[in-house]
């Protein structure tokens, strides 16, 4: 009589590691780097601090990621329609469990972050800084951003192989587009003023700066003004 094999499930032999648990936890004898890079003219920046995503179907991410997108346009709207950046987001990047704030292509950093800063600021401490009008335009943005993202079949494919990576479920985009619609500007005022301050943390931020090596001792001196010890990457080997 033949024994009886048990099988386990693709899911019990192969156990998924998220990338996040790969991060480095000895982070805090350098935080705030500059590069002097040869090949440009302009600087380009990224904060991030740590937001842990436990579960991203919570209720939270929807008002999350609309009140990202909302910064955004306040971003592109006062700083680079001015002229003074190329480019100006805050983001979430999931696999690395990070809010992100970038500048990128501008010629006066100094003042590009501490303007990105002032405008933060102002959507944590300022309740009238929250319009409907944009914040709806907000949402349409990022409605449009996520059903794009199942455009084709090869997207749908690979949409489905990032939700089994994440572990959520593979129908996530749809019911995020549906929540997407419920998010209310005070859900997403209340989690602004509880989340944002921690840009104006020092302590608790990450800043990689790119720069041509001219402008690094300056950008040096400048920075302390917003409490970040920016240090050279290169002397720092």
């Amino acid at each position: 009589m033949n024994p009886t094999v048990q099988r386990s499930s693709p899911s019990e032999r192969y156990q998924i590691t998220r990338k996040q648990n790969f991060r480095r936890q000895d982070i805090n004898q350098i935080r705030h780097v500059v590069f002097g890079q040869r090949n440009i003219q302009t600087c380009n920046l990224q904060q991030v601090f740590t937001y842990n995503i436990d579960d991203m179907s919570s209720d939270e991410m929807p008002h999350l990621i609309l009140m990202l997108q909302y910064l955004s346009d306040r971003l592109f709207y006062n700083l680079r329609r001015r002229g003074l950046v190329f480019y100006a987001e805050t983001s979430l990047i999931e696999e690395d469990n990070v809010i992100a704030i970038s500048l990128e292509h501008t010629a006066n950093l100094t003042t590009v972050f501490k303007a990105a800063r002032d405008i933060i600021k102002q959507h944590y401490t300022e309740k009238d800084a929250w319009k409907s009008g944009f914040l709806d335009s907000a949402r349409g943005s990022v409605i449009h951003k996520w059903t794009k993202k199942e455009e084709t079949i090869k997207d749908l494919i690979e949409q489905t192989l990032q939700a089994y990576l994440n572990e959520i479920d593979p129908q996530f985009n749809r019911n995020f587009v549906y929540a997407l619609a419920e998010a209310s500007i005070e859900k997403v005022r209340e989690l602004a003023f509880r989340i944002l301050p921690t840009f104006m943390d020092s302590s608790m931020t990450l800043t990689s700066v790119a720069c041509n090596p001219s402008m690094v001792k300056q950008l040096q001196e400048d920075f302390k003004q917003f409490d970040i010890q920016l240090i050279d990457y290169y002397e720092a080997q």
